[in-house]
């Protein structure tokens, strides 16, 4: 049997505008930290960290591919669907390869890649109900 995960804790999100303003009024020495903290209901942790630019990487593991470059591919896979050449998830992956080979992207060591330098199934996501 699978495992639920349940969180423990809920992280709040604060709108960036609101927490714009209240860094650049700390910034500007407008206002305390203490008392910005207590106008906004922002912790001063929160506050902290951003007015030192602290912890401002993204959680997960680097793209190896812009938003542009997926956009050009999935265009690309639909091109070949458009003309009667459908692509298993095999050949999705062979042509992601391939271009990564071909702009040398392929160096990024968090990208997964089998023996045979062709990219793993988990950088598919097909929909539930189909076949491939």
């Amino acid at each position: 049997m699978p495992r639920n995960y349940v969180a423990r804790r809920k992280f709040r999100t604060y709108s960036e505008d609101i927490l714009n303003e209240a860094i650049t009024k700390i910034r500007d020495h407008e206002m305390s930290l203490k008392a910005v903290s207590k106008k906004y209901a922002i912790p001063i942790g929160t506050l902290h960290n951003r007015v030192n630019n602290k912890h401002t990487k993204s959680v997960c593991r680097p793209r190896a591919l812009s938003e542009a470059e997926e956009r050009e591919l999935v265009k690309l896979i639909n091109i070949c669907g458009d003309w009667r050449y459908p692509m298993s998830a095999f050949d999705v992956r062979m042509f992601i390869s391939h271009y990564m080979k071909e702009t040398s992207k392929f160096y990024v060591r968090d990208i997964s890649f089998s023996r045979l330098e062709i990219c793993t199934n988990s950088w598919i996501l097909i929909p539930t109900g189909t076949s491939t």
